[in-house]
């Protein structure tokens, strides 16, 4: 199946042509659903061979972003949140905190 047509499920991403980050928020049900549906990287035999290496700079960048703005600050995440495992792999326990960035400037 083509991920374009996997990413435009109106059951999964209402509007799937608007930019819209709030739609990640929401009950677990549907987030399970849309995160069925993404397939960023491929999956399977197929998949993408450098996801480890764009993870890996993900987190990098996040980090970036971290050191530059001193406004920035992690929202609901405690050290058990912070585990890191290996340098080139995800880790995050299936019942882990949900993790965003706030400005507590405002």
């Amino acid at each position: 199946m083509s991920t374009w047509v996997l990413h435009h499920r109106e059951e999964a991403f209402p509007d799937p042509d608007v930019f819209d980050p709030t739609r990640w928020i929401g009950p677990p049900e549907k987030l399970r659903e849309q995160e069925r549906c993404l397939v960023s990287f491929s999956r399977g035999t197929r998949g993408c061979i450098g996801q480890n290496l764009a993870m890996c700079e993900m987190y990098v960048t996040l980090a970036m972003l971290f050191r530059r703005f001193d406004n920035l600050e992690a929202f609901n995440c405690g050290p058990e949140d912070m585990l890191y495992v290996e340098a080139f792999a995800a880790f995050h326990p299936k019942n882990a905190r949900s993790f965003r960035v706030v400005n507590m400037a405002k």
